[in-house]
């Protein structure tokens, strides 16, 4: 039986999500030891790059818990969308971990029609989550939110 091991990689390390300022967080995932000196570097911590527990994949992945707290005190004070973009330009895959408000500001989302507009009889207009799916030549569509409660008692 598969037993749950968070963002546990055999073939990475760090490689997890870290707390950084305004109760946000940013996914970082090292696969090599140019990454590893790059993130050292970003995050302004030789003493890290220097750690005999951290020197090598190996050492690393034994001690990952204490290195994710070191991270993780390095990343706190950081903004996420800014650290993640320094470590992508240093060449560490990084990115921050987008909340369900974050997600909707994305243009891309809305260009693959990802978000629909629905009228809802409450605020107007809201984004919602479209239809995963594609089908031609007619899209799915949805006009209007969820009913309300009782609304269509008289009705019914």
């Amino acid at each position: 039986m598969p037993e749950a091991d968070g963002n546990f990689h055999p073939e990475m390390c760090p490689h997890s999500a870290y707390p950084c300022a305004e109760h946000s967080w940013t996914s970082i995932a090292v696969a090599n030891e140019a990454e590893w000196q790059a993130l050292c570097q970003v995050l302004q911590a030789p003493a890290l790059a220097a750690d005999e527990r951290f020197a090598a994949l190996a050492d690393r992945l034994l001690n990952r818990l204490a290195l994710d707290a070191a991270i993780g005190a390095l990343t706190v004070s950081h903004d996420a969308a800014r650290l993640a973009e320094k470590l992508r330009n240093a060449g560490v895959p990084a990115f921050k971990s987008m909340s369900s408000l974050d997600l909707v500001t994305v243009a891309f989302l809305w260009q693959r029609q990802a978000y629909r507009l629905v009228s809802d009889h409450r605020s107007g207009t809201r984004p919602i989550i479209g239809p995963s799916w594609r089908t031609s030549p007619d899209p799915p569509l949805i006009e209007r939110g969820a009913r309300l409660l009782g609304e269509h008692n008289g009705y019914v």
